[in-house]
């Protein structure tokens, strides 16, 4: 863990110093030469870490010593804390204050100066004890050895590989779709890393089709049971309205009148299970089916009765070994077929074990040494030989990606994470840097990329070019976060949390917890950089406990806020949070102070997912702004209460965000056209109810941004003019696009981005065949065509030059739709189709039909 530390402490300080050369004068100096001595001297320990991580386990003096290595980075990290807020006031003060700022800044070198002159001594004798041990400067190989490689992300698929499972899954199958009208249980138990799941998966994605409705969900050891539900009644595709009140009762008689299959993962307790099933009926006489997975035999014995279980057992040795090579996937000399058989030996059957195994493996050299170096590490120790080779895959990550992994520790049990959230956090933390051309959101995810390659996070969802859309971590594997982050000081959970510990925590995670509950400990967490705050309690938080807890938090970084049907009142105390950078936000009514604009390092607002937000236009001064991601819209306002005043405010406002990547969910009305001209590096934009002015705005001959990869226009069904042409033929990077709003035509072929790879269209009102247009497009891969996109009875997709890259189409709710044209030219590469709620298609071409998915 030292050094982690030792390189988050480096990179802080860098961006110290590097805000600081902008101020002129010799008063600097010292404070200057301080923090350049931090920078020389943190790497220099760094450079001989490798050799003293690796002799830890040899002497309990290097392990002493590793531990000094901590301390002192710990210590570092919080001198520069408490020094950097003043620091930042001096170059702030007003030409009146200047007299005083100068004395203000000799009196903060000296202080700081005095801090130094304790670090030198221990640094002096950190080297003393190193030099004693014999520990050598290795120039920081481990350090340099990670490289990114930004092949395609697409070479991961996401269907596991499965061995040994063959004849179960068969098995399991023809239970499920037997006859038997009665419902059917199937409980799937056994250890952990078993991989229940991945059999349960199989069985469930093989049989959905033969079902009117289906769904799956993960309830792990503390589960929201009534997300859970909702989560249920949304996939099986019960009313909206069914959803807000009375759900257990509505998804019970919704569900009594269908044929369904629904897959509970991860079941801890009969309680659980007795609070869902008040949703769910269990005696229909219509073939429905239940899956689960435990670990307690006992649980699903409970659920579906002895008949139901099916116990998960370790691997043979031959389908170990068979999934091992599949996952290698190359040829192997005898020498590491010999090394790789004594390797799956020690994995004990353990499916989880073995993938992790071979992530590490794919990362290394293919060599006997380095093969041998794997199996030393693993040992032969017979007890818990899966949790021994999970700690050694974390062991064996590169120093940059070790806290990037233990963050996943601070997300629920199951939670499906968003990854550029969970970038975002990364980047506000300081793990991630630019790397040449690279933004540290470029780097996040090659780093999201590279935990998946070593099988450390599972992919949920890719994007449309096989980025990671949304991962989860393996129970076992949160579990090894879990402990390797409260031994270390990483992070802590308030379950585990002390007087003592509070006062040197970094993080910490309340989760589950009363607003109330929380507040009447009282902790005082001084050096905490980053707060996750979740409560599934209707209750309000008391205002003077808001403030007190605002103001403790001066150096915090990161800031998570989450409560179920909360209104919440941030107070000005908001604007003492100097050092933030991350704010999300995730409550029902929210108003936000203008004093959020003191917040001048804020890079990630997000706020997407509140019902309604009350927000100071001043939002849009804050310079370091990366990714401002709004609320739906349709509850939004930038003025509560004074809409009229906004078109005047947006004409008065001066905007100046240069490092503005990310911006969703604004208003047309709110957003003027002139400021987009001032987001230059803007990547990703959505616009609801788009006017005809940003209409204009995005066709003008110069591009917003010539980085604009997503665009999202969406609009009321009846605009006030669909005469204004669409023309984005000038961004040559935006690959993926969504129409939404009412227009008389379709732009023409060379109107749309060159290298358009994705494209949706609804509530469009086509008159026109809009095939005639989408056909010439050169890159088109996925194009969905949604409700009420085109009004015409017919499609003609044939054509020797029609559609050559498209792999995937998609028609929703066209209504009028009776007639889609395609010939065996057209289409070359095309392999799904999908089709829904076009009750009217009657003629659908074979080449369609050949490969068409259906949809409950």
């Amino acid at each position: 863990m030292a050094e982690i530390a030792i390189t988050s402490v480096i990179s802080k300080v860098v961006d110290i110093s590097a805000a600081l050369l902008d101020k002129q004068g010799s008063r600097l100096n010292q404070l200057q030469e301080n923090i350049n001595w931090i920078v020389r001297e943190l790497r220099n320990i760094q450079s001989y870490l490798e050799d003293a991580e690796a002799r830890k386990s040899e002497s309990r003096g290097v392990a002493n010593l590793m531990k000094d290595i901590e301390d002192l980075a710990s210590d570092v990290e919080d001198i520069l804390y408490t020094f950097l807020p003043q620091i930042e006031s001096h170059r702030s003060s007003s030409l009146i204050r200047k007299a005083a700022g100068t004395l203000c800044y000799v009196r903060t070198c000296r202080s700081f100066a005095v801090e130094i002159e304790n670090i030198k001594q221990r640094v002096n004798e950190i080297d003393r004890t190193r030099r004693t041990y014999g520990i050598k400067d290795t120039n920081g190989s481990s350090f340099n050895r990670f490289q990114l490689d930004r092949r395609g992300a697409s070479l991961h698929v996401n269907e596991p590989i499965i061995v040994g499972f063959d004849r179960q899954v068969e098995e399991l199958k023809a239970r499920l779709l037997s006859t038997n009208l009665e419902c059917c249980f199937i409980s799937i138990v056994g250890l952990p890393g078993l991989g229940k799941t991945t059999l349960a998966k199989k069985i469930f994605n093989g049989v959905k089709e033969n079902f009117e409705c289906s769904a799956l969900v993960c309830v792990s050891e503390e589960p929201s049971i009534i997300d859970i539900l909702k989560n249920v009644a949304k996939q099986v595709g019960l009313e909206k309205e069914k959803q807000e009140e009375n759900l257990e009762a509505n998804l019970f008689a919704f569900l009594q009148e269908k044929r369904f299959v629904i897959f509970f993962d991860d079941i801890w307790h009969i309680e659980s299970w007795d609070t869902l099933r008040l949703g769910i009926p269990t005696h229909s006489q219509n073939g429905s089916r239940i899956i689960i997975t435990s670990r307690n035999s006992g649980v699903g014995r409970y659920v579906g009765s002895e008949s139901s279980l099916h116990v998960l057992e370790p691997l043979d040795f031959e389908n170990s070994w068979e999934l091992f090579t599949k996952l290698i996937a190359s040829s192997l000399t005898k020498g590491l077929e010999d090394i790789g058989k004594q390797i799956i030996e020690r994995c004990g059957g353990m499916p989880l074990a073995i993938v992790v195994t071979v992530g590490m493996l794919r990362e290394r050299e293919t060599s006997d040494i380095e093969w041998k170096s794997v199996l030393k590490n693993i040992g032969q120790d017979d007890q818990d030989k899966c949790l021994k080779i999970l700690a050694l895959s974390y062991k064996d990550l590169p120093t940059v990606l070790k806290p990037c992994f233990l963050y996943l520790g601070l997300y629920p049990e199951d939670h499906e994470i968003r990854a550029t959230q969970l970038i975002h956090m990364w980047t506000a933390e300081k793990f991630l840097q630019g790397i040449g051309d690279l933004e540290p959101e470029d780097v996040g995810e090659e780093y999201v990329k590279k935990l998946v390659a070593r099988n450390l996070i599972q992919v949920v969802s890719r994007r449309f070019d096989g980025r990671v859309r949304s991962c989860r971590i393996h129970d076992l594997l949160r579990s090894l976060c879990i402990n390797l982050a409260k031994e270390n000081n990483f992070f802590y959970t308030l379950d585990h949390l002390n007087s003592s510990s509070a006062m040197r925590a970094r993080r910490l995670v309340a989760r589950h917890h009363s607003n109330n509950e929380y507040f009447a400990l009282n902790l005082k967490t001084p050096k905490l950089r980053a707060f996750f705050f979740s409560s599934n309690k209707n209750e309000k938080i008391p205002r003077k406990h808001l403030k007190s807890f605002l103001s403790d938090f001066r150096i915090l970084g990161v800031l998570s806020l989450e409560s179920h049907f909360l209104y919440l009142r941030l107070p000005n105390e908001i604007g003492n949070l100097s050092q933030l950078t991350c704010f999300r936000l995730n409550v029902s009514f929210a108003k936000v102070p203008c004093a959020i604009c003191k917040l001048r390092k804020l890079q990630t607002f997000d706020i997407q997912e509140c019902l309604f937000v009350d927000l100071p236009m001043c939002i849009w001064k804050i310079k370091e702004l990366r990714h401002l991601l709004l609320c739906d819209i349709r509850f939004s306002s930038f003025n509560w209460g004074f809409r009229s005043k906004t078109a005047k405010l947006n004409h008065r406002l001066e905007v100046s965000l240069p490092y503005l990547q990310t911006l969703v969910g604004i208003k047309g009305e709110q957003l003027n056209r002139i400021w987009l001209r001032k987001f230059r590096n803007l990547r990703k934009l959505e616009v609801k109810y788009s006017p005809r002015g940003i209409i204009e705005e995005l066709s003008h001959a110069e591009p917003i941004s010539a980085k604009l990869e997503n665009l999202r226009l969406r609009s009321s069904i009846f605009g006030d003019d669909q005469t204004v042409r669409l023309d984005l033929s000038r961004y040559q990077n935006l690959v993926r696009l969504r129409i939404g709003y009412w227009m008389k035509k379709l732009p023409n072929a060379d109107e749309f981005p060159p290298n358009l790879i994705k494209l949706t269209i609804e509530l469009t009102f086509l008159e026109e065949d809009p095939m005639e247009v989408l056909k010439k497009l050169p890159k088109l891969k996925i194009l969905k065509l949604g409700s009420d996109s085109y009004k015409g009875t017919k499609m003609d997709c044939s054509g020797a030059y029609s559609f050559l890259q498209l792999e995937l189409l998609q028609f929703r709710r066209l209504w009028e739709l009776e007639k889609v044209i395609a010939d065996e030219e057209g289409m070359p590469k095309l392999k799904e189709v999908i089709i829904s709620g076009c009750h009217r298609l009657e003629m659908i071409p074979e080449k369609l039909e050949n490969v068409r998915k259906y949809e409950k």
